[in-house]
């Protein structure tokens, strides 16, 4: 009985508290009238008209009030909504940001999250950890102030990363591909306020998993922890085209409304596309940089434009293909701030497509390059050359037949020898792949004739043949050829080991796919290949 008193009595408090300030105006205001009223009865006859305005404008003050604090006082009570903050903490993020100099480096690889709503501040603080057990760890503490009652709080998360690449041999005449493999990864994922235990004043607390099988080029999950220490997994979503404001980053549109001031207001991009160079540099700055909200904030600079962004991406990535650096965030966002355009309706221009194309080749993102190179349906005639990355990267994906369409154009073309082995080869594994043998063997010899030194096609045909167990004494005499032309090649160190193997001496033949493996730690067939003869060799011992 004394609880609920006690709570009664706060009740009836938080209600004064919240509301008595306008009975209190309430009361002040008749109390005036009041007086008005008495002074006029107590005035002499002479005075009365004097009175009488007085007491006039009081009451029409009086009512005028009343209607003004009662109108505040139900927007307050029933629609205004305190502005509150919500704060959170995203654990086991990555940043590494020294880029690989040699293939035994370690990767760099930037993870970054940013609201996407775009009615929301944030402020964060980085907490490098100290004692993670990798190097890189960091965690992300950050508080948000919605302009709005939200009950669905929007991230963006970026995954970049950049490992060290074998060079992919290209035709004569082409600029030769990077030595990175990069690529920027962008999803976005949603915090239900409503069904995550939140209350106001407590924290988030975001946790976010590597992938167990491969952290650096597959995205990990990331975790909504609940309030007895259980996880939540939250789902990825890919997010629709970018064509919002948010809260402008001061570094993107100080300089940019800065040369707008000076240029007399005009906008970004003219109505063909002209633009001013300095303008344009200062944007692709902010296109390729280390911020994520920078990035957004300058794609949306784009996307807003619409087709008049077109002229400045072309440009932009025509230069990057003749100068060659490595602008990986800078590719990614004019690709996406391409296709957020044509989301509006607006279809890229071919030219476009096909240069993203060429340069996802050069960084080794083969899956989309493919992507791009589709987009564009076909080529453009004076770009024959860019038939052979296109094969490559259908090659890469899997999609054998449109590899070998592109690969037969490329070699209409008759470009040097070695670039026709490396294509005959890439076709016979394609035919492989398919299961048209007898179509892979002849394109393999294709490409031993064309070219007698090139190993690959050597090896190419030794493993299909030990794969398909026929004519290993052949598989192995041409394995052995492969590798007197290349003896340092971990690739034909383990097709001579599979073809020992399927000769009956799997003992040489772990030793060799035990050598191929410490040179290519990650690569899954090598890998698939030392544990299916480790276990035949050293079986595990039986349980007793």
């Amino acid at each position: 009985m004394e609880t609920e008193n006690v709570n009664t009595l706060t009740r009836v408090t938080e209600m004064l508290a919240a509301h008595g300030v306008y009975a209190l105006t309430a009361i002040f205001i008749f109390w005036q009238q009041s007086r008005a009223v008495a002074n006029l009865q107590k005035a002499s006859p002479g005075d009365h008209g004097y009175f009488r305005s007085v007491h006039t404008s009081v009451v029409i003050a009086t009512y005028g009030l009343m209607a003004i604090s009662t109108v505040v006082w139900v927007y307050a009570t029933f629609f205004y909504v305190q502005r509150t903050y919500v704060k959170g903490l995203v654990i086991d993020l990555m940043d590494q940001r020294v880029s690989p100099q040699k293939p035994d480096d370690p990767p760099e690889v930037v993870q970054q999250i940013t609201p996407e709503s775009p009615d929301v501040d944030l402020y964060s603080s980085v907490k490098n950890r100290e004692d993670a057990s990798e190097e890189g760890k960091y965690d992300l503490a950050w508080i948000l102030l919605p302009r709005e009652n939200l009950t669905t709080l929007v991230f963006r998360f970026q995954h970049h990363y950049r490992v060290y690449a074998r060079q992919v041999p290209v035709p004569s005449g082409t600029r030769p591909s990077g030595a990175f493999e990069t690529k920027v990864i962008g999803k976005t994922f949603k915090v239900d306020l409503s069904k995550s235990y939140y209350t106001p004043g407590s924290s988030i607390t975001l946790t976010y998993e590597p992938n167990r099988d491969d952290p650096v080029r597959k995205l990990g999950d990331i975790y909504l922890r609940g309030p007895n220490t259980e996880r939540v997994k939250l789902p990825w979503e890919d997010g629709g085209a970018i064509t919002q404001d948010i809260v402008p980053s001061p570094t993107v549109f100080s300089a940019l409304k800065v040369y707008a001031a000076s240029s007399g207001g005009k906008p970004v991009f003219g109505e063909h596309g002209e633009y001013d160079k300095h303008t344009a540099r200062e944007l692709r700055e902010q296109l390729g940089s280390d911020d994520l909200k920078t990035q957004l904030s300058a794609r949306r600079v784009l996307v807003q434009n619409g087709t008049r962004s077109f002229r400045f991406i072309s440009d932009s990535l025509n230069a990057l293909s003749e100068n060659g650096d490595d602008h990986d965030l800078l590719i990614h966002n004019l690709a996406k701030a391409a296709e957020d355009i044509e989301a509006q309706g607006a279809p890229v221009p071919a030219d476009i497509n096909v240069r993203l194309g060429a340069l996802f080749y050069d960084a080794h993102d083969y899956e989309s390059s493919a992507h791009y190179f589709d987009k564009a349906t076909d080529l453009p005639i004076d770009s024959w050359g860019l038939y052979f990355p296109r094969g490559y990267a259908y090659f890469q994906t899997g999609q054998f037949q449109k590899a070998i369409d592109s690969y037969k154009a490329y070699l209409a073309k008759v470009p040097p020898y070695f670039s026709q082995a490396l294509a005959y080869t890439d076709i016979g594994i394609c035919y492989e792949r398919m299961g048209r043998y007898d179509d892979a063997e002849a394109s393999y010899r294709k490409a031993m004739q064309i070219d007698p030194a090139y190993p690959n096609s050597y090896n190419a045909l030794s493993f299909m043949l030990a794969d398909r167990g026929e004519r290993l004494t052949e598989a192995l005499s041409l394995v052995e050829h492969a590798l007197r032309l290349d003896a340092k090649d971990p690739h034909f160190k383990d097709t001579k080991g599979w073809v020992l193997y399927k000769l009956g001496d799997p003992q040489d033949g772990l030793a060799l796919i035990k050598e191929a493996r410490g040179a290519e730690p990650s690569d899954a067939a090598i890998q698939n290949h030392f544990s299916q003869l480790q276990s035949l060799v050293n079986p595990p011992a039986k349980k007793q």
